[in-house]
């Protein structure tokens, strides 16, 4: 059985292969999306307890998706960790005021995506759903 399953949006597809071979290798089903297009056609067929967003793609941007995400009745509530070769600290503050769960600054340590993804879905199954 799965630890969770976690949707990896990034536009550099060798850092999408590097997340994704850690998080499986960590018990984690994962899949993979290009551009936010795809992200929303796999949100649309699967539910994902997680989702890694990189900031900077073409197209929209993972800030205006994570905005999106928030005022989404059926998307709000799905943690979001913003992994990105951003190392501006106005797009981290961006990230956070805008929903984000949590930031990591690319290239990073494998076991700090591991972790982070770890904590995050810890602390989500500790959260009241929304309809309790």
């Amino acid at each position: 059985m799965a630890k969770g399953r976690v949707l990896i949006v990034d536009d550099h597809e060798l850092d999408r292969r590097l997340s994704t071979l850690d998080l499986e290798d960590a018990g984690y089903w994962v899949s993979q999306a290009g551009d936010v297009t795809e992200a929303l056609d796999l949100m649309g067929q699967r539910p994902f307890d997680l989702i890694v967003l990189d900031i900077v793609m073409p197209g929209t941007d993972g800030l205006t998706f994570l905005r999106g995400l928030r005022m989404s009745e059926r998307f709000a509530q799905i943690p979001v960790v913003m992994l990105t070769a951003q190392d501006a600290i106005d797009d981290e503050l961006q990230a956070m005021a805008g929903g984000a769960t949590s930031y990591i600054v690319k290239p990073s340590h494998r076991d700090l995506l591991v972790k982070t993804v770890a904590d995050v879905l810890e602390r989500a199954k500790q959260q009241p759903s929304p309809s309790e």
